[in-house]
């Protein structure tokens, strides 16, 4: 549904004997949805443009960035150290934890302080963006129509500040953007599985539900 936003893909009702032992081996019982999966590439591109931003904030425009794989050696320590039992998000570190092995890497280019800082500061963020890709599954009412229509407006709006920023060649404006561009996709996709959702599942074909457009030659 990512190339073919007019396709809606219903979540499958039954879990498969190959699927159920998987789930057991890793230890959790969440049924993750493709607008899930979304929400995290969108979440995980975001906090790796989070990392460059917080650099350029604590070292200057001009200083080194993090060292190769600084980003993925993070998200490795804590798929390590995840406690299934307690957390079920398999790959954005949602601990809240100091890592010192991320403080140790950004340490390489950097004061010891200002390293300890960005880890902090993405820790929490980190926590923050998986609690957003849990919430709809959690328990908590999906998304409506209405809701996901101001995000789209809201995506659109931060889009367009963001690519005149560019275009003025501030620094890290295009990583923000593209970390923006696809938050606004996963909003989209929300929004056609909501509308489908309120028009009673399968295709979005109501006039009376709200529809979104994704203009394929504008993506």
């Amino acid at each position: 549904a990512i190339w073919a936003p007019a396709v809606v893909l219903p979540a499958p009702r039954e879990v498969s004997g190959a699927a159920a032992r998987r789930r057991a081996v890793v230890g959790t019982s969440r049924r993750w949805t493709p607008q899930d999966e979304n929400r995290r590439l969108s979440a995980v591109k975001g906090l790796r443009s989070k990392l460059v931003r917080l650099t350029t904030e604590h070292c200057g425009a001009g200083a080194w960035k993090p060292h190769v794989l600084t980003f993925e050696r993070w998200l490795a320590r804590f798929a390590l150290r995840r406690d299934p039992s307690k957390l079920e998000e398999p790959l954005i570190p949602a601990d809240g934890v100091l890592d010192q092995g991320l403080v140790a890497d950004l340490e390489r280019v950097m004061s010891p302080e200002a390293a300890a800082a960005i880890a902090t500061a993405l820790a929490s963020e980190g926590q923050r963006a998986a609690a957003r890709i849990a919430g709809p599954g959690e328990g908590g009412a999906p998304a409506s129509p209405k809701e996901c229509h101001a995000k789209i407006r809201a995506g659109v709006k931060a889009i367009r500040s963001l690519a005149i920023k560019a275009r003025r060649g501030a620094p890290d404006a295009l990583r923000e953007l593209a970390a923006e561009a696809g938050r606004l996709k996963a909003a989209a996709i929300a929004g056609l599985a909501a509308a489908a959702a309120s028009s009673g599942g399968g295709a979005v074909a109501s006039t009376s539900s709200p529809q979104v457009h994704v203009d394929s030659s504008r993506q």
